[in-house]
């Protein structure tokens, strides 16, 4: 009989009128999970507790500092639950662009492993980082992202990318360089540009410390930097030991 008289708990104000939300943050083991409280909940109607918790994430989520209303939460957890919530909320944005670019989760996945929350940025202002900085993320991939952006189809940062993934490419069949004539017409193919719109901007990047011109008779052959350094360095070994043997 008492049992049946005792009044209904009373409903605990978490985050105080002021936020108007009926839910407490609790810590549980790991400070950077926030987890769904149950006792604290007890004194709402069943099958509410999901919605009154999800209420209270939208609410941090649209004002991260009601959390200073929270009184029976001790302000080095409040400190913790804020920065926490403002690092997954950029991943959450981060991951929402680069979905929107077409990528999958994996990919995207890789993109903000490598870039972090800053990814977004950084891939307006060089789509083609991803395939410099990404792996598994190659360059028809970043040019489709780049043509999403409005990079206009002859810019300088796309002509860059693409003979860098064909000289790349040429590697990967046992090519250090390849001539200027031929690096052209194959870049104007894979950009789809009209002739001549390549040979003209090779002479820039004689400035570009990632690639090398050398001359070759009346030929120019452009290589890679790192391609260009390994194949010098052979060559100068191959003439050490040449003149070892001949003493």
């Amino acid at each position: 009989v008492n049992k049946a008289l005792r009044p209904a708990p009373r409903a605990p104000q978490a985050f105080g009128e002021r936020c108007g939300i009926g839910v407490v943050f609790q810590r549980h083991g790991h400070a950077k999970r926030l987890h769904q409280p149950r006792a604290n909940l007890r004194a709402a109607p069943a099958g509410q507790h999901r919605s009154i918790f999800d209420r209270a994430l939208e609410r941090i989520d649209r004002d991260p500092g009601c959390l200073a209303g929270v009184k029976v939460v001790k302000r080095s957890v409040r400190e913790k639950i804020f920065s926490t919530w403002q690092e997954k909320r950029a991943g959450r944005e981060a991951l929402t662009f680069l979905y929107g670019m077409g990528l999958g989760p994996a990919s995207a996945a890789r993109v903000y492993k490598s870039l972090g929350p800053a990814a977004p940025a950084l891939v307006r202002e060089d789509p083609y980082r991803l395939c410099r900085s990404v792996w598994g993320i190659g360059f028809l991939t970043a040019d489709r992202i780049a043509r999403q952006l409005g990079v206009p189809p002859d810019s300088p940062r796309r002509i860059t990318a693409g003979l860098s993934h064909l000289l790349d490419a040429a590697a990967g069949q046992g090519h250090c360089f390849l001539p200027v004539r031929r690096l052209s017409s194959s870049a104007e193919r894979l950009l789809e540009l009209a002739g001549g719109t390549i040979e003209p901007f090779l002479s820039a990047l004689a400035t570009d410390p990632r690639f090398v011109l050398e001359r070759r008779g009346e030929e120019t052959d452009v290589y890679l930097r790192d391609l260009w350094i390994s194949e010098t360095e052979l060559a100068a070994d191959i003439v050490r030991l040449r003149e070892e043997v001949a003493k």
